[in-house]
């Protein structure tokens, strides 16, 4: 029995550090990380590491707004990383701290449930859903946080002591993202309700306090122009929700993360049935975090993905609501590994295959002088991609990454308004039309910038282009024209 008991034991550690790494494959294996965001976040990060920086000159083009914005601890925990590693290995190891964190605030949360620490295998799917393969770099963090927020409220009683730990993990919620924040303040409330009373526990909801503060500071602080709602049809809803979450570079990947989805939906709906629900709470929370997603838009103005971003947690949630004996677990664990290990391979795959065009791309570092204004004009930012995912929209950015200066593109305000940007522009960009087309009311860029970078045939931007800045770079469908400002 000890050996048997021992051998278990042992058959769940290697589990558990198999799906961690494979997980962790598509991340830290490619010389440059694929995500729509994720190079946009780590040039923020590496601006606020290296400000002052003779050589890169970025006190020339940006400046820094110091304030609590809903990501300022993504932001600094990045631009910490930049401080002591290359910008490339800082965006790695933030991926393998993410998935550190997840696993061990998990082990926390199930065993606060009463369940086995090795039970946190379930949360693994989690580390290949749409947020991380898309760069989202500060939120992602608040889906490693929320176990630990589950754990802490339901596994200690009320008390003064737990209302202040609740309140540190709330405020790092909103630190990493504000929706995070929000479904953090939300489940404290929801579960501080004594159903049977119905009254609520004061010392638990207490905590909410500081943090609804900072949410209030964020909606009367955001800048215009950022409160269009973006909404489909009710089926239109439904899609963005599922694909918002499943879709990663590889399709076949996401069917797979879908058929997880639909799976734990099963199993939780037979439990509702039988009536074997060991927390049902927590299944109703899940169920209501889908259903406010569902009812949010699926986004704000351009770029602000709202909706869809309550599912993690949701999937959390529910997780933790269902009765998890041995063989529920070991089902869970093969079928779990087996999709990262597949999920893994094939969107390593799609990733090492935008690898070359990156070098090619990358190549005319050195025609760019440091600390200048550089304007990226790129023909297909979904080319190794899918319509979620766009590898070629962040590139760009480690031009100024490497070489100083700035491009319009940048998490920055003035072009990019989500009130979470810590960095403002000094100039306001003339040119906002970053892909293919060129506006109605063109006037000429050169004069505003020190170089404009060409990626692909762009037939009609070129050109344009060309008759007002010479060549001074090109390799293959790079071409890099010299500006007069």
């Amino acid at each position: 029995m000890p050996r048997t008991i021992a051998a278990a034991a042992l058959g769940w550690r290697v589990a558990q550090v198999f799906g961690l790494v494979i997980a962790l494959m598509p991340f830290v294996l490619p010389a440059v990380p694929v995500g729509t965001d994720l190079l946009k976040h780590l040039m923020a990060a590496r601006v606020l590491a290296d400000y002052s920086d003779p050589f890169l000159r970025y006190r020339e083009h940006f400046e820094i707004h110091w304030r609590p914005t809903a990501t300022i601890l993504g932001d600094l925990t990045l631009a910490g990383l930049v401080k002591i590693f290359d910008p490339l290995v800082a965006a790695k190891t933030y991926f393998v701290i993410f998935a550190a964190s997840l696993w061990l605030t998990g082990r926390l949360y199930f065993t606060r449930l009463g369940l086995p620490a090795h039970a946190a295998i379930v949360l693994f799917p989690l580390l290949h859903s749409f947020f991380v393969f898309s760069g989202f770099l500060p939120f992602i963090g608040t889906i490693a946080l929320y176990p630990l927020l589950l754990a802490v409220l339901l596994g200690y009683r009320a008390s003064y002591a737990k209302s202040a730990a609740l309140a540190v993990i709330l405020l790092a919620l909103f630190g990493f993202h504000v929706v995070g924040a929000a479904v953090g303040c939300f489940s404290v409330v929801f579960l501080s309700i004594d159903i049977e009373s119905t009254t609520l526990g004061w010392k638990d909801a207490l905590s909410v306090v500081p943090v609804a503060g900072l949410l209030v500071y964020f909606k009367l602080t955001k800048p215009p122009g950022t409160n269009t709602l973006c909404f489909h049809g009710p089926l239109g809803q439904v899609k963005a929700y599922i694909g918002y979450n499943t879709w990663t570079l590889s399709r076949t990947a996401g069917w797979l993360a879908l058929l997880l989805l639909v799976g734990l939906v099963g199993v939780a709906l037979c439990d509702v049935v039988r009536g074997c629900v060991a927390r049902p709470r927590l299944l109703v929370l899940a169920a209501i975090l889908v259903g406010i997603g569902l009812v949010m838009p699926y986004q704000i103005g351009d770029v602000f993905i709202v909706g869809s971003r309550t599912l993690p947690f949701a999937f959390i949630a529910a997780v933790g609501g269902l009765e998890w004996n041995e063989l529920r677990l070991r089902g869970a664990a093969v079928a779990i590994c087996a999709f990262l290990a597949i999920s893994s391979f094939l969107n390593t795959q799609k990733i090492l295959a935008v690898q070359d065009s990156y070098r090619v791309f990358l190549s005319g570092l050195q025609a760019v002088k440091p600390g200048s204004r550089v304007l990226p004009i790129i023909e297909n930012i979904f080319e190794g991609g899918n319509a979620y995912i766009e590898p070629f929209a962040g590139v760009e950015d480690l031009y100024p990454m490497y070489r100083g200066g700035s491009d319009p593109y940048i998490f920055a305000e003035p072009y990019v308004k989500t009130g979470g940007n810590l960095l403002r522009l000094k100039y306001k960009p003339t040119y906002a039309y970053k892909y293919t087309t060129l506006p109605p009311e063109y006037r000429g860029v050169a004069q505003d910038y020190d170089y404009i970078l060409c990626w692909g045939a762009l037939p009609k931007v070129k050109p344009q282009i060309e008759k007002e800045a010479p060549l001074v770079f090109q390799n293959g469908p790079l071409a890099i024209y010299g500006g007069t400002r």
